[in-house]
């Protein structure tokens, strides 16, 4: 968790802020201008970080997309049938197995 925030330390940026004297006392505008400074700072340190999560995020695509793909392989082309004409079908038109079947009597 310290490797993303790049040696900003909470602590020491609210330190004192807690109270309302430290309001009164004008030390925010102090305080914001450090928290601003250490933000400027750290700004674009976290640029590899950030391309590892959109890769992910693109790779998860890919997933997502490619088991879509190789579940209609597997059901010969039922499954992509089913999602583009979706609602419109009937109930019995689905290939996928019913897994379970809840029965109510009196």
């Amino acid at each position: 968790m310290s490797s993303l925030v790049s040696g900003l330390d909470r602590r020491t940026l609210v330190r004192g802020m807690q109270t309302r004297d430290a309001l009164s006392e004008g030390k925010v505008g102090k305080r914001l201008r450090e928290l601003l400074q250490q933000w400027r700072e750290a700004r674009g340190a976290n640029g590899a970080w950030a391309a590892k999560y959109y890769a992910c995020e693109v790779l998860s695509m890919l997933n997502v997309v490619g088991q879509f793909y190789l579940t209609d392989l597997f059901l010969d082309g039922h499954f992509g049938r089913i999602a583009t004409e979706g609602i419109g079908l009937e109930e019995h038109d689905s290939v996928l197995p019913i897994l379970a079947e809840c029965r109510i009597s009196l």
